[in-house]
């Protein structure tokens, strides 16, 4: 694990957790970080030692995920390399993994980043690697989708929203600011 500058790029080691090919990440409301693995495992990572705790198997392979900032729970998109569906979004509970279907996109593609605002807005980014990725809005309770718009960046993996959140740390004193 390392902690990123923002403003100048530089990194700081913060330290080793020993679990191989986590596919998705995410830290809880009271700042636990979670990690699901290409395996499928869930993991809760005790970030004052790196240890790591397996809690359980999930239901789908996942290639992202964020938790709900006003209700912690925990959203995840399936990860479908090919076949269908490609474009299923899930809850898991991290107490045990429990895995249950929230909403497929319609978009027919592996929905590739999740964020939500302080509002509880969910955002997702979807797209293929030839493409360049779309953004879409996603409604918890109705699970209706909205239409965004397609970005200017091909191939885009990741989506985060950091709103009035601290998103880097000091260079001088590798401590967050």
């Amino acid at each position: 694990i390392v902690r990123i500058n923002a403003a100048l790029g530089d990194a700081y080691r913060f330290g080793t957790v020993r679990i191989p090919q986590v596919s998705a990440a995410a830290f809880d409301t009271t700042g636990v970080l979670y990690t699901v693995t290409t395996k499928n495992h869930l993991y809760r990572i005790n970030l004052s030692d790196t240890s790591s705790t397996y809690v359980d198997s999930v239901q789908c392979a996942v290639g992202a995920m964020v938790f709900h900032p006003l209700t912690n729970e925990l959203y995840a998109a399936a990860y479908k390399p090919i076949g269908t569906p490609r474009d299923l979004l899930v809850k898991i509970n991290p107490a045990n993994g429990d895995t249950s279907h929230f909403v497929k996109t319609g978009k027919n593609a592996n929905t590739t980043g999740l964020a939500f605002d302080e509002s509880g807005r969910l955002f997702a980014t979807f797209g293929n690697p030839s493409q360049n990725g779309q953004l879409i809005e996603i409604n918890t309770t109705t699970g209706a989708v909205t239409d965004i718009g397609t970005t200017t960046v091909k191939n885009l993996i990741g989506l985060m929203y950091a709103g009035r959140a601290v998103s880097s740390i000091d260079d001088q004193e590798s401590e967050l600011v």
